[in-house]
């Protein structure tokens, strides 16, 4: 599993990878086992020194119970090592006992032990500079079940903030790799760093191959998205449609419903990315896959989906997708082969000519400057997409299962019923707002049901009054007029969506502010009109306060009010200009191991963004405050803390000893006390002010 973040990358081994340890004297990450076809995942490991010009590792290494180096300096550091049989583990490598060593390296410090913070620097005689600095970090752990996980920091992160990283991953052992300049990850060939530096050796994880009794583990199929990066492919200006952008579309669904299917699948790249014919066919070729699809959207004149295969395959494969397109109603135009002009026995495109073995089709699904045919894509793009993953399994023989249904004939079967007992007016409103992407909208179902509950109360109501009054068999009620639907001001609010996480972040970090008042330093977050909230003690009213914000630009604040009691306060920028971006106030609440993010400057480090989770919602002896596992240092004080839903939940105002649990193992650490908006005191505070109504 490979994930990349705003601050950190990471690539989990599963069942079907395997780790190794590699050199190669003066090449960087991305430059180590290119011949291997195999490796989908490489990563900077252990120090290394300089040496006549050229890096060399520092430390024990070994691989299947042989002793490749051995360094007497590094006796005290922890080693990550894979025995012949076993899980993995972090512990002392040993050059006298290494026979049932199947791969072992040293590095320094271990930071994560029993799944807890474990910083063993002073044992291990970790050099001061690699203990004690923030800088770009990579570490492996290990997980409880014995999977492996590989980490690269995007930014600044100390030993502590790391091992806490390691532990939300899930890691209950980790240890620290080396990092600053030699930090670098590449995986399927992306190159990551723009300039490498020659670290000579890399952890290098390799896809398995067959092993001989048909259980592949290699990918069936990879998936190309045409064009990306500087490349558009062909466009639609007027509608605003860039074929690399359709095609990364299809290309992102087809991969994860035969990810759902147990399909072994890859992509040759799952964003926008440059991806010139060379790397891209290398992608294709390195996969080991048996088949590619290559997807495109067509332009030139023409209608209708095509199929186009190498003049070297039976295109049984392009003739099944072509009719598994056909049969959801697109036209059809043609499969087709060709030839080079000048070669009658070289295929004309390089997806056909360069890819080596790999049958690859190529779909175009319409022409994007077609006006009836472009309706269509935009439309059915994930219908045509659903019928070439079915029409694949099919001509494979792999068991194909169609995708859950949002179950839409229901709701519109279940709505009539309500329209016609006088509950709605019509079920139009209801399927537009009711269910988003398949999940029910619950704000407007509540509603939905209040009303049919209503109706139905109504006429409980009349027929026991009409009982009373007329004996058992009393008339039939008259059917209730229909209610109107609700329209404005009475329509439902549309219910809130989480954010993803990198939104969250970038909107923690566009605006949280960094506090300079006389000698004293901290932090901010924005809110509307201008506003800033902050920890009281940052402040001081009679001195000249100033506030950068993530454009780097100074701004003169006033003070506003502090809270009597709590340590919290307001200030207001003096010159607010309308375009700068605010942060809402949360009115959820927070609950245990609810995960934060918040965006500080502590340490003097600015824009440093942290995580954590609420570990209790209250203090013991200090109910307005609530402790979170994230990080707090000096000048950390008054950063906000977000939800999912980018919003404030409160106000980091001190640091304080945490309890956690993960897994079954409790432990310690030191983090942050924050104060809660949701406080009753604090919205008191919040309201006098104008901040909330």
């Amino acid at each position: 599993m490979y994930r990349k973040t705003d601050n950190y990358i990471v690539f989990e081994l599963d069942q079907n990878h395997i780790i190794d340890y590699q050199v190669e004297l003066g090449k960087s990450i991305s430059q180590i086992a290119t011949n291997d076809k195999d490796v989908v995942f490489r990563q900077n490991a252990t120090f290394a020194f300089k040496e006549n010009d050229i890096y060399k590792p520092i430390g024990n290494i070994v691989k299947e119970g042989k002793l490749n180096q051995t360094m007497s300096s590094t006796s005290k550091w922890s080693a990550f090592i894979v025995p012949k049989n076993g899980k993995p583990y972090v512990g002392v490598l040993n050059p006298n006992d290494i026979s049932n060593v199947k791969l072992g390296f040293q590095s320094t410090p271990q930071i994560v032990k029993n799944g807890q913070v474990f910083i063993n620097s002073k044992e291990e005689a970790t050099p001061s500079d690699v203990a004690n600095s923030s800088t770009q970090r990579s570490a492996i752990g290990i997980k409880a079940n014995g999977a492996i996980v590989l980490v690269t920091t995007l930014t600044s992160f100390t030993l502590n903030e790391l091992a806490k990283l390691m532990i939300n991953l899930g890691c209950v052992e980790s240890l620290n790799l080396d990092g600053g300049g030699s930090t670098s990850s590449n995986y399927m060939n992306e190159k990551i760093v723009k300039n490498e530096r020659p670290v000579s050796a890399a952890i290098v994880v390799r896809q398995k191959q067959d092993n001989g009794d048909g259980n592949v583990s290699t990918p069936l199929i990879i998936i190309d998205a045409g064009h990306g990066g500087i490349d558009s492919g062909a466009e639609n200006k007027a509608l605003g449609l860039k074929e690399k952008e359709l095609t990364l579309q299809i290309s992102l669904y087809q991969y994860a419903r035969f990810q759902q299917l147990n399909v072994p699948v890859a992509l040759t790249r799952n964003k926008d990315e440059t991806l010139d014919s060379t790397p891209r066919t290398k992608r294709v070729k390195d996969s080991g896959a048996k088949y590619c699809i290559s997807n495109h959207i067509n332009a030139g004149g023409g209608k209708g989906v095509e199929t186009i295969h190498s003049i070297y395959a039976d295109g049984k494969l392009a003739k099944k997708l072509y009719d598994a397109i056909i049969s959801c109603g697109q036209l059809g135009r043609r499969v087709f082969t060709r030839t080079l002009p000048d070669n009658p026995k070289r295929d004309y495109y390089y997806m056909h000519r360069d890819t080596g073995s790999v049958d690859t089709t190529i779909v175009e699904y319409g022409f994007i400057d077609n006006a009836e045919d472009v309706v269509q894509v935009q439309k059915n793009w994930q219908v045509y997409a659903e019928s070439v993953v079915k029409a694949f399994c099919e001509y494979t023989g792999v068991k194909y299962t169609p995708p859950i249904s949002t179950g839409e004939n229901e709701l519109q079967n279940a709505l009539k019923v309500i329209q016609e007992q006088g509950a709605i007016n019509t079920p139009d409103y209801w399927i537009k707002n009711a269910v988003k992407n398949g999940q029910v909208n619950g704000e407007y179902a509540a509603l939905l049901i209040q009303n049919v509950a209503k109706v139905i109360n109504q006429l409980q109501t009349e027929i026991i009054t009409l009982k009373n009054n007329q004996g058992s068999n009393p008339p039939l009620t008259p059917k209730p007029e229909p209610k109107p639907d609700p329209t404005t001001p009475t329509e439902p609010k549309p219910i809130e969506q989480p954010k993803t996480w990198d939104q969250v972040l970038k909107l923690a970090t566009d605006t949280s502010v960094y506090f300079q008042v006389g000698g004293k330093n901290g932090t901010g977050v924005l809110l509307k009109d201008g506003y800033i909230l902050t920890a009281k003690h940052v402040i001081h009213p009679d001195v000249n306060m100033k506030v950068q914000t993530y454009d780097r630009t100074w701004y003169d604040i006033t003070f506003i009010s502090q809270h009597p009691d709590y340590d919290i306060a307001l200030c207001k920028i003096t010159d607010y200009k309308p375009t700068t971006p605010f942060v809402e106030l949360s009115n959820r609440g927070i609950k245990t191991n609810q995960k934060l993010i918040g965006v500080g400057h502590g340490l003097n480090v600015k824009w440093r963004s942290k995580e954590g989770v609420v570990c209790n919602d209250s203090l013991p002896t200090e109910k307005w405050k609530f402790d979170c596992s994230l990080p707090f240092d000096s000048d950390d004080s008054g950063t906000a803390t977000l939800d999912e839903y980018g919003q404030v939940t409160g106000i980091a105002v001190q640091r304080v000893s945490v309890g956690i649990k993960v897994g079954s193992v409790s432990q310690v650490t030191q983090d942050s006390a924050i104060i809660n908006i949701k406080d009753q005191k604090v919205q008191s505070w919040l309201k006098e002010n104008k901040i909330i109504k």
